[in-house]
């Protein structure tokens, strides 16, 4: 009876007729996948010291996103590689080409939006980092200690917050 009912609604065909045909398209010549090459390295910010221009670098490494800082691209001195998520700070300390060692805060500010960050210090006091293509970069006098950095966009809105 259900059969019946299934034939005379449509949703069966008789035995008669053969099933429709679907005409595939041909595959393509090459079905591997193409190989993505990882993209070059990007100088983000070049900021001049006393002993020499310090440049922090962005590019893509095994282990995510890379930070290079240095003060010869062809030595990437200090690296710091992960998958960040919003707003990342870090502070280093490298020798200059006079042998001079400079502290720095640097970091991604996690958001294209933003246009300055602020970095606050331990004991008081704050100094505003140089922004540029996603990154940010300080050159710390004696005795500043970064606490926290705030990322504040065109707006004058404060649009992330981190910790060093």
């Amino acid at each position: 009876m259900l059969t019946l009912a299934l034939l005379l609604g449509g949703c069966l065909m008789p035995a008669t007729e053969s099933p429709p045909t679907v005409a595939l398209p041909a595959p393509e010549a090459s079905s591997t996948p193409a190989v993505v090459e990882p993209a070059a390295p990007v100088i983000l910010l070049e900021q001049p010291t006393a002993g020499g221009t310090l440049r922090l670098i962005r590019y893509e490494g095994a282990q995510g996103t890379c930070l290079a800082l240095t003060f010869d691209p062809q030595t990437l001195a200090v690296n710091r590689c992960g998958t960040f998520t919003g707003g990342v700070g870090f502070v280093e300390a490298l020798t200059d080409p006079t042998g001079q060692t400079v502290r720095v805060a640097f970091g991604l500010t996690g958001n294209p939006a933003v246009t300055a960050v602020a970095i606050e210090f331990a004991g008081g006091g704050n100094a505003p980092a140089t922004v540029s293509g996603g990154g940010y970069l300080l050159v710390l006098a004696a005795g500043q200690t970064p606490l926290r950095a705030t990322a504040i966009d065109q707006y004058g809105y404060m649009v992330g917050q981190w910790r060093f």
